[in-house]
């Protein structure tokens, strides 16, 4: 089953997170930490949210920051896709299988 992370400026949720912060997880697919987001959410400049306009980020990350802060018991169950190796080599396995 597929669930969204909390998307509230709540404690479990994007609690400190400005608007410029989520602009870069839309436009970039980059969370505040500088860590990759997991799928399925279209993210960075080759997703969906890629081509949006500054404008049209910006406005999104607006409304999503001053949401009322509420808190969620789903428990986040992705874990980031691992940094390709270095060389861009497989990890084993034939090139693009799962691992």
């Amino acid at each position: 089953m597929i669930v969204s992370s909390n998307l509230t400026p709540g404690k479990n949720g994007l609690k400190g997170w400005t608007a410029d912060d989520v602009v870069n997880v839309l436009k970039k697919g980059i969370d505040k930490d500088g860590n990759a987001l997991c799928p399925p959410m279209p993210f960075g400049p080759n997703g969906a949210f890629g081509g949006l306009t500054a404008s049209d980020a910006l406005d999104i990350a607006t409304y999503i920051t001053t949401l009322a802060p509420a808190d969620s018991d789903i428990i986040p169950l992705c874990v980031a896709p691992a940094a390709p190796p270095a060389g861009g080599a497989s990890s084993g396995g034939a090139p693009g299988a799962a691992v």
